[in-house]
């Protein structure tokens, strides 16, 4: 069985790609801004952890103060669970924003599809066609949801460090 030649209009993913994803959230603004805001808000939330251990050992640890360290050890840990919620709400919102993403293309693809000639569909192979609507759409919800909500990773993607 010998495979096809790859597809000459497929290119690697570079910045242009990912601005015209993105212009696919504009619709789902709202998810996105959260999405964006509580990666920011994460962001800030690891370091504060490390920092908070940090005062809570060297402080009433330290001293060996058994009340402070009680409500130092309970403020951090309702911190840790103000983290974690906001972790799940993260997770959450990046994989429906990349659900929205994909229904969107699919969407469009399948409208593009619909207005092409019959001449087209018998140049094409329909697994090629399957497979684009399919598999590469997949790769593009991966893209969006899950490393929307990484933005190092992301970041590395794009300049082609995976």
């Amino acid at each position: 069985m010998t495979r096809s030649p790859p597809s000459l209009d497929q290119r690697p993913l570079d910045f242009g790609i990912i601005a015209r994803l993105f212009r696919y959230t504009v619709p789902h603004a709202r998810l996105r801004n959260r999405l964006l805001s509580l990666v920011l808000l994460r962001a800030v939330q690891l370091p504060t952890i490390a920092v908070a251990t940090a005062s809570v050992i060297g402080g009433p640890i330290a001293r060996h103060d058994p009340n402070g360290t009680l409500w130092a050890v309970l403020g951090w840990l309702a911190f840790v669970a103000f983290t974690e919620f906001c972790f799940v709400y993260r997770s959450r919102f990046a994989l429906e924003l990349g659900e929205a993403v994909v229904h969107d293309l699919r969407h469009e693809i399948y409208a593009h599809l619909l207005r092409m000639p019959i001449d087209f569909f018998r140049r094409t192979r329909i697994g090629r066609l399957i497979g684009r609507v399919t598999s590469d759409v997949d790769v593009v919800l991966a893209q969006v949801a899950h490393d929307a909500a990484r933005p190092r990773e992301a970041g590395a993607v794009v300049r082609g460090r995976t």
